[in-house]
């Protein structure tokens, strides 16, 4: 007997009316369910793979040839659409409606092959909706478990006020209830990447993937991988049960082996995103959980990159402010300190003036009145450079360039400098040829800058030393370069030194702090760039282009 207790040639003629009008039925279950309420969009699974499954398992067991087949697929699949569980039972009823219509136009059918059809498409409706149902209460757990993730990757990222101590905590937590690994790379400016942290559930393969990530760095014009979602700023999922970057480690056999190792089965990564573009990604893998990432998987992961990118953008914002409070500090201890000096001077000649008029000896009052004039021309340079700073950080910092020759501009900045130079007791060589090309600068703005590096360097070269002032042709520019023979700087300084205020750890002479900052926003104004090369005991060399005229 057959499925329900049907004799075998009744069924046989069911399972044969069935795949002889499959295609039939198909077409006419498919525009059927497309006018259901609530149906979504059918996929592809379900109208080349499910049903079509579904019917050939029927009328296999109709036919008595085994149960080959998932009678579950459909209603599991649709339900990971976020189709409603009744959704899914009104499209198998009405697949069994168009089996009914198709067995009518059969006339050579009886109704006992009716009832066995009938009986075997109840079973595997039942069991694709008890499919549904276990997969729909599967999906709010897994989407409860995801809302208790973010709130807590919300919390922790409250709680901690270092950004690195954040975003480590934010990648370990998503280990392993949404992925078996995760990274976060940091994509600072001038394009330089920071890897801030790696996690994964297996301690071996954490050190495997700093490994990969410390002896193979990303590529930004890379083609696939991390290196496409930092540059082009778009999400990356790659869904294969088995998916190998050999372009990500050069093509390396030895860096094959370590992806080998790695076993990545799946991989996602997003882009944090900050108001002027993508700041870093955040990059997660799938490897010896036998879980794959799909487009289910990519709001949670894009919703764990934004709560990153806010904790990056606010410890950024609150750096900033840092910054301004101790700008604004600093602006105060040099108005009351480097001010205030030359305001004494000035009040005291003011006074030795009054009582010496009675005296009216002109050698005195000469003296007097050298004292004020230089007292208020320090006063003088020392509001200028706090308008000049000022006028840097709000990018109001104006130059009114022409064709000057480069020559011309070093030797009238080193004629300016003799008297300081000769006072110090160190050589000056000047190296200018006559026929460099001429380049665009504003005159005064640039014996301005080279005066600031040449009395720097005068400052921290010891009598004896060596001070070298020196033009050189570029590629559409003239580059100007200051070296001296002095202390040099520590590698931690350099990045900082061109900041306001910023002056080394060991300068032992007096200064505002503000005539590198002053001299790059003068540089940067002509279109040229400025920057210093320097190691501790060996001196240093600043230098800055200007374009070409």
């Amino acid at each position: 007997m057959q499925p329900g207790g049907s004799p075998p040639h009744v069924a046989v003629l069911a399972a044969e009316m069935l795949r002889a009008r499959r295609e039939e039925i198909l077409s006419a279950w498919e525009a059927a369910v497309r006018g259901l309420p609530g149906s979504r969009e059918l996929s592809r699974a379900a109208l080349r793979d499910d049903v079509p499954a579904l019917l050939d398992r029927v009328a296999a067991e109709l036919a008595g040839g085994g149960t080959a087949g998932d009678p579950g697929a459909h209603g599991r699949h649709r339900a990971a659409q976020g189709v409603e569980v009744e959704t899914v039972i009104s499209e198998l009823s009405a697949l069994r409606g168009c089996v009914v219509r198709a067995w009518a136009d059969a006339s050579v059918l009886t109704v006992d092959a009716l009832a066995a059809l009938e009986r075997a498409l109840h079973d595997a409706v039942a069991a694709a909706a008890r499919a549904a149902a276990d997969a729909r209460e599967r999906f709010f757990s897994a989407r409860a478990r995801e809302l208790a993730l973010l709130a807590r990757v919300s919390d922790e990222l409250a709680a901690r006020p270092e950004l690195t101590a954040q975003l480590d905590r934010a990648a370990e937590l998503a280990v392993p209830d949404f992925a078996d690994w995760s990274a976060i790379v940091l994509l600072e400016p001038g394009g330089k990447l920071r890897r801030i942290a790696v996690h994964t559930a297996d301690p071996e393969r954490r050190a495997l993937a700093r490994e990969v990530l410390e002896r193979y760095p990303i590529d930004l014009q890379a083609q696939r991988g991390l290196g496409r979602v930092l540059r082009e700023g778009e999400t990356l999922l790659v869904e294969d049960a088995d998916c190998r970057f050999p372009e990500l480690v050069g093509g390396t056999a030895e860096g094959r082996a370590l992806l080998e190792r790695l076993a990545i089965r799946s991989y996602l990564a997003v882009p944090l995103r900050g108001p002027a573009g993508v700041i870093g990604a955040f990059a997660f893998g799938m490897s010896t959980s036998g879980r794959c990432f799909d487009e289910r998987s990519v709001p949670i992961a894009v919703e764990l990159a934004r709560r990153a990118a806010l904790a990056i953008e606010n410890a950024r914002l609150l750096e900033a402010a840092r910054r301004e409070a101790r700008a604004r500090e600093q602006l105060l201890a040099v108005v009351s300190h480097d001010l205030r000096t030359p305001l004494s001077a000035i009040r005291m000649g003011a006074h030795r003036l009054r009582a010496s008029a009675a005296s009216a000896v002109p050698e005195a009052l000469g003296a007097i009145a050298d004292v004020i004039q230089r007292s208020a021309g320090r006063m003088e340079r020392l509001i200028g450079d706090l308008l000049d700073v000022a006028a840097v950080q709000a990018g109001r910092l104006t130059v009114d360039p022409s064709p000057r020759r480069p020559g011309e501009l070093v030797r009238e900045a080193v004629e300016s400098m003799q008297s300081l130079v000769r006072g110090h007791g160190v050589e000056l060589d000047v190296d200018a040829a006559p026929d460099l090309p001429l380049v665009l600068a504003d005159h005064d703005r640039i014996l301005q800058v080279l005066g600031n590096l040449v009395s720097n360097a005068v400052k921290v070269t010891e009598a004896g030393g060596r001070i070298g002032v020196r033009a050189e042709p570029r590629a559409a520019a003239v580059r100007f370069a200051v070296s001296d023979t002095g202390p040099g700087i520590a590698p931690d300084e350099l990045e900082r030194i061109f900041e306001p205020y910023r002056r080394g750890a060991g300068a032992t002479y007096s200064g505002t702090g503000l005539g590198l900052a002053i001299a790059r926003g003068i540089v940067e104004a002509h279109g040229g760039r400025i920057g210093v090369e320097s190691a501790v005991g060996a001196g240093s060399t600043f230098w800055f282009t200007l374009p070409v005229a």
